[in-house]
């Protein structure tokens, strides 16, 4: 096993910083602790040399002016920018798990875009907060503040600035701003579009199939109300499927199939596994595992079933391993039925609609990551307006 040595520093420095207001320079003193590992001692040593001066020329405390109470440019973009990378990695993990909770069929197309549109709206406005909070708001309260870290021996006033505090703060990044909102309306608009698509093409929903909407010559697929448990959740199946076409009801009736012989067959499929003739490191947990059953559907290409409502009457044949307390399994065998309704749209409105939900999806979450790294160009502009800052040689007393 290789060893792995630690190195540890701890970092007193003094950092001045000029007064883009007052012109007042002022040192506050840095404290940082930092432990790095390495294969030999000299390694660490040497990584943790070499992050030492990282920190002392990157990172920066919030220090306001001992003079006029300004809280520099850099102060304050690198509290911002922080809190936007922040704001970036929660958005990806939101898109993540909003994407798996779709493809697993645990959401369905509408909640999910729901779900997305609610992500934008609370991200794009804690973004907006960020920019808005602005810490120079009480400059006098800022100024006290910095006196009683002076007293402390904390800060130290290296030259004064102007007697009279000129009451000036770093300028909004308007321009940034302006853009990240921009992103973030149209990121709205965006997930917002299939739903709209759909509507003005008056596609029917079908709130338990997936996806919701269909036509003639669409792939559609169900999950039924029953379960089975099985080792491991092997199951297998052959499916058959009919149905009839039925009178589409008024508001407050139910929906009457039409009497044979217009029942017909609809090609279908479910799944298949092949679990052998012995199945090997079964653990306790997957002794009695349960899976939900599923039949998808190829319906029919005619253009005749545009627009009316199909009854489809389901038999699922299902086979099974289960273990019995000899810790021998056997294959059982079960016949699920079901019948649901699919109201159809145009042909291959299914189709149509899945690009539309791909494209508004993806296209919505892209420019919220656009806004959010707007809002990070913004915090970059402000951190360069402010004078640069320098580590001085004096060593901090311990």
């Amino acid at each position: 096993m290789t060893r792995t040595y630690t190195a540890k520093i701890e970092i007193r420095r003094w950092k001045a910083h000029t007064c883009v207001g007052c012109g007042c320079q002022y040192a506050y003193l840095m404290c940082r602790k930092l432990a790095y590992g390495g294969s030999t001692p000299e390694r660490a040593t040497e990584k943790v040399q070499a992050a030492a001066e990282r920190t002392m020329a990157h990172d920066i405390d919030r220090q306001p002016c001992p003079t006029c109470g300004l809280f520099q440019p850099d102060m304050i973009a690198c509290r911002r920018r922080s809190l936007h990378w922040w704001l970036l990695l929660a958005a990806l993990l939101a898109v993540g798990l909003i994407t798996g909770l779709y493809l697993g069929d645990v959401m369905q197309a509408g909640r999910a875009l729901l779900a997305g549109m609610a992500q934008v709206s609370g991200i794009a406005l804690l973004g907006f907060l960020v920019d808005l909070h602005n810490p120079n708001r009480d400059l006098e309260a800022n100024r006290r503040m910095a006196e009683q870290e002076v007293a402390a021996q904390r800060v130290r006033v290296l030259r004064p600035g102007m007697p009279l505090a000129p009451g000036i703060e770093p300028p909004a990044m308007r321009p940034h701003g302006l853009l990240a909102s921009a992103a973030a309306v149209l990121a709205l608009l965006a997930l917002a579009l299939p739903e709209l698509v759909r509507q003005q093409s008056a596609w029917p929903l079908n709130a338990n199939w997936h996806p919701p909407v269909a036509g003639p010559g669409d792939e559609i697929y169900l999950y039924l109300p029953d379960s089975i448990a099985s080792v491991k959740g092997y199951w297998t199946g052959t499916s058959k499927v009919t149905a009839q076409v039925a009178s589409r009801p008024k508001a407050g009736d139910q929906v009457i199939p039409e009497p044979p012989p217009g029942e017909f067959a609809i090609e279908s499929s479910t799944r298949y596994a092949d679990w052998g003739l012995s199945i090997d490191n079964v653990k306790p947990s997957e002794r009695s595992t349960r899976q939900p059953l599923w039949v998808r559907l190829k319906l029919p290409s005619g253009g005749e079933y545009a627009g009316k409502i199909l009854v489809c009457k389901i038999v699922l044949t299902v086979r099974y391993p289960v273990i019995h307390n000899d810790d021998r399994f056997e294959t059982s065998v079960s016949d699920f039925q079901h019948e649901a309704n699919l109201d159809l749209a145009a042909p291959l409105a299914g189709r149509m609609y899945q690009r539309w939900w791909w494209g508004g999806f993806a296209g919505g979450e892209l420019l919220l990551i656009v806004s959010i790294l707007a809002r990070l160009s913004g915090a970059a502009a402000l951190r360069r307006m402010a004078n640069p800052a320098e580590i001085l040689e004096e060593q901090a007393a311990e």
